[in-house]
């Protein structure tokens, strides 16, 4: 029920914040090192060096997310399941494309290289009634301090993600919850929550 899933938030938000605020400053001197944000100890002016984060970043996105060779689609070697197969591999270059996806793991791949985790998250639109993709912010995320990632594989025991929407919309999504919804934000419908 909701008190539960509230509870285990509460929990799983105070067990994820120390670390995060551990590796914060990380990512804050990543970032600005990235943007070009770097100043000399001795003075509040920037110095006029190369920045060797964003040329050296910028160099290794395109090499690593370059265009991957087709999908490989196995069968029984039936010619129903050849024309199967050869339907599916169509259908995932076709996916592919549509979605974007080189273009959204470069995003991934540079959230890993500043941020030190790179998260694409991998669901079903509504609107679109197709499979999507989306590169995660890892500042927007709670995890398992205690969780490893082996072959691109996360083995924690929770994963949050902070989200932000309108209230109409949540209105809509949980009908159930209108009248609570509406009670907190002063039914001043077009605010964020």
């Amino acid at each position: 029920d909701d008190t539960e899933l509230i509870t285990l938030k509460k929990d799983w938000v105070k067990i994820w914040e120390p670390y995060a605020k551990q590796i914060e400053g990380k990512q804050v001197d990543n970032e600005n090192y990235w943007l070009g944000v770097q100043f000399s100890p001795s003075s509040d002016k920037r110095p006029l060096v190369d920045n060797l984060v964003f040329e050296s970043l910028e160099t290794f996105l395109p090499i690593a997310t370059r265009p991957k060779a087709d999908p490989v689609v196995d069968s029984d070697g039936s010619p129903q399941g050849q024309a199967l197969a050869y339907r599916v591999r169509k259908m995932l270059i076709y996916e592919t494309d549509i979605l974007s996806y080189n273009l959204k793991m470069k995003q991934v791949a540079r959230y890993w290289a500043l941020y030190m985790l790179g998260v694409m998250k991998v669901g079903w639109s509504m609107k679109e009634n197709d499979i999507t993709c989306v590169a995660i912010r890892p500042q927007k995320l709670v995890l398992d301090p205690n969780a490893s990632v082996e072959e691109c594989e996360y083995s924690g025991g929770y994963v949050g993600e902070h989200l932000e929407d309108v209230a109409s919309d949540l209105v809509l999504r949980f009908p159930k919850k209108a009248q609570f919804i509406k009670e907190k934000v002063q039914e001043k419908m077009g605010t964020k929550v």
